[in-house]
């Protein structure tokens, strides 16, 4: 069975085809979206449901996780670029198969990507990294960070940043209300940034005074450094990159570090 196109089926043609909100009546294109503009074809409960399991990460595989998800962001259209596992399989000339999968950052919804029959004719097309070389070559940029360097980063800090996440869930929050007041959503589209807000304010209210003298930061900054040259269990070295660095900027050649409230590094 081939897609509409008469191609093969995908892991990527699948995710687009489970996120398309069209199956649950809502029309969108060129980021206008009118909800109910059609009869439904799949319960919005069932939708949801699809999204928070593509979403959930799986426990009993570390090893497909990606170090740097939710950081990277591709320089031309700003959109995050998450990490995606492709599995090739293959028979060998003895007969026996073989299967690998290969993992990298990359944007697989990109329009150009998909609308291009070889993205090497369109300059304008997000990148894709290999996962391995690009988390390597980041533990390596922080790695080399001389003392002054670290001292300028502010890591994020456990209850210290709560106040900073309730503000971010309250902005988006706003702006989910603004464009469902717009007619571009219905009131469902408020229930997840609704929960985020009422879990920030939860932790916000139990959590107890922080402390950030500068003492403590730097201890923190060189601890998760540590940490990361270490090369410890997988969740450590997650927290490491993720308390250093606010963001990672990629081209298809050019990686650039955005360290926490850091600056000219």
């Amino acid at each position: 069975m081939a897609t509409r196109s008469g191609k093969p089926w995908s892991t990527a043609a699948i995710s687009l085809m489970l996120k398309n909100k069209a199956y649950v009546g809502t029309y969108e294109r060129y980021g206008f979206m009118v909800a109910g503009n059609h009869a439904p074809l799949v319960d919005r409960a069932v939708f949801n449901a699809a999204q928070a399991r593509m979403t959930k990460p799986r426990a009993a595989d570390v090893e497909a996780q990606f170090l740097l998800g939710g950081l990277v962001r591709c320089v031309r259209c700003d959109h995050s670029v998450p990490g995606l596992s492709r599995k090739r399989s293959w028979r060998r000339r003895d007969g026996t198969q073989a299967t690998r999968v290969y993992r990298y950052y990359e944007w697989a919804e990109c329009p150009r990507r998909r609308h291009s029959q070889d993205r090497q004719d369109d300059e304008d097309v997000c990148p894709r990294w290999r996962a391995g070389e690009l988390e390597e070559l980041v533990k390596e940029r922080i790695a080399s960070l001389s003392a002054e360097a670290l001292d300028l980063i502010v890591p994020r800090d456990g209850d210290a940043d709560l106040a900073g996440e309730f503000r971010d869930a309250l902005r988006a929050f706003a702006g989910a209300v603004q464009l469902v007041a717009a007619g571009k959503g219905d009131l469902e589209h408020l229930v997840p940034e609704l929960d985020a807000l009422g879990d920030a304010r939860a932790r916000l209210r139990n959590a107890g005074p922080a402390r950030r003298s500068r003492a403590r930061l730097r201890r923190l900054v060189r601890d998760h450094v540590a940490n990361l040259a270490a090369d410890l269990d997988w969740q450590t070295s997650r927290d490491a990159v993720y308390a250093l660095v606010d963001h990672i900027d990629v081209t298809d050649d050019e990686v650039t570090l955005i360290y926490r409230d850091a600056q000219d590094l």
